[in-house]
Order: structure tokens, then sequence, then C-alpha cells
């Protein structure tokens, strides 16, 4: 089964590369090509387990 989704993420402050003039191109370029890969495990705290996986189609940033 499958069902589009538009989410909205708030990144961590501590996971965020994004910090004005303190940003590092090499943590932007590894948080890309990890944390917004083509696909995402998805994890539910309350069931404790994988739901399923998400696939970026489109990012903006605000």
């Amino acid at each position: 089964m499958k069902i589009e989704l538009i989410i909205e993420l708030t990144i961590a402050p501590g996971v965020n590369p994004y910090r004005g003039e303190q940003t590092d191109p090499s943590e932007v370029e590894w948080f890309e090509d990890h944390l917004l890969a083509d696909e995402l495990i998805l994890h539910s705290n309350l069931i404790g387990s994988e739901v399923g996986t998400v696939r970026v189609v489109k990012r903006s940033a605000t």
C-alpha cells in the first residue's frame, strides 16, 4: 500500500547543519546526502517499530 504525504520536518538543534555564518559545507553535504536521501525509514515510538519508508520527492527550506 502507498500513501502520499506532505510533511514538514523540524530539525533538532543538535542536528541542524544550517547555522548561517557558522554553516560547515561538509556538514550540510552529509546531512543532505544521508538524512534527506531518497528513502528514509519512518519509525513510530508508539508501536516501537518501523512503519515504512518515506521517499523525498521535493525539498524546500524556510
